[in-house]
């Protein structure tokens, strides 16, 4: 990201690794000591705060603690309600996860700030990907934006959500696969003409 200008970009809406074990390809270490991981998340929030004007992400709730108390606590949140969910269902690293967080920082204006969004089966190459759909509603509620990037782009949501919303995005990963897969669904889905670039 150091290749970018300050404030380049109006938003910088990401999913990044929650180091629970994940398996993103070879070049990615998602099972990293909590020492390694507070560093890499200090890393990448440094640079997208410097490179964006607003940045909105999802920690996970196993790194809420870490986020609001060790980094910096955010301007406020934004909540996904998982609507159908099964309510006894635990997972290994958090207990029952009906909502997810998302941290917002820096000039972010958003007119709803919770969003009752269904999961649904995607089959994507991508151990975790997020809906569209609410990638694609929380950019539709989202002020003031026309460039976007996302420093994980993983699947290709954040692509896809401002592609169809007629915004700019720029992609990165550091696994090129994902970076094939992300244009594949692209191409699958309409025009690239609103894709500035990927690396």
């Amino acid at each position: 990201m150091k290749q970018f200008n300050d404030k380049e970009f109006d938003l910088c809406l990401t999913d990044p690794p929650y180091n629970i074990g994940k398996d993103y390809g070879e070049l990615v270490n998602d099972n990293k000591s909590d020492e390694e991981y507070k560093q890499f998340s200090i890393n990448w929030f440094t640079e997208a705060r410097r490179i964006s004007k607003g940045l909105l992400f999802t920690p996970g709730h196993i790194n809420l603690k870490m986020w609001c108390t060790q980094i910096e606590f955010p301007k406020h949140f934004v909540i996904w309600y998982k609507a159908n969910k099964y309510h006894g269902a635990q997972t290994k690293v958090s207990g029952i996860e009906k909502w997810e967080a998302f941290l917002a920082y820096g000039d972010v204006k958003m007119s709803i700030d919770a969003y009752n969004i269904p999961i649904k089966h995607i089959d994507v190459d991508h151990p975790v990907p997020k809906p569209v759909r609410l990638f694609k509603s929380i950019l539709s509620h989202t002020k003031n934006i026309k460039s976007v990037i996302d420093p994980f782009i993983g699947s290709g949501t954040t692509a896809i959500a401002c592609m169809e919303l007629g915004l700019e995005c720029t992609g990165i990963d550091l696994n090129p696969d994902y970076v094939q897969y992300t244009n594949q669904r692209l191409d699958k889905t309409t025009s690239k003409q609103n894709v500035a670039s990927w690396f």
